[in-house]
């Protein structure tokens, strides 16, 4: 965890590292990072402010889910996990086009993903 001024604003952000957990092999598990900003009273989550730009990340990201789709066929034992990430990072980027989103919202059995997914889709403007 350290501050940061990404921007160079003069403000400086929260950034604090994570690993999205794919698998118990830590070579493939990318780095997720969520990063706070000050909006004068607190500070709140921003990760688009990473996620939006970072294509070293995105690219990373679809590597590994592509590999462990090769490797297991077309059954992902995190599947979930993956598509809950790549569509955070999607979101993020302004694509609107939810797909992965979706996906959670029909499949996932994680709460708290479905949770997430739920907001995001609800703040999309309708197609």
């Amino acid at each position: 965890m350290e501050y940061i001024d990404l921007d160079n604003d003069g403000i400086y952000e929260i950034k604090i590292p994570d690993r999205i957990a794919i698998n118990t092999d830590m070579g493939s598990r990318p780095e997720w990072m969520s990063l706070f900003k000050w909006d004068g009273n607190a500070y709140v989550l921003n990760n688009e402010k990473f996620y939006a730009d970072n294509n070293d990340f995105l690219i990373r990201l679809l590597g590994e889910y592509t590999y462990q789709m090769l490797r297991r066929g077309t059954f992902i034992s995190h599947c979930e996990t993956y598509r809950f990430y790549l569509g955070l990072v999607y979101y993020y980027r302004g694509n609107r086009s939810p797909s992965y989103l979706q996906w959670i919202l029909k499949h996932a059995k994680k709460d708290a993903y479905i949770q997430a997914a739920e907001s995001l889709l609800k703040k999309l403007p309708s197609p």
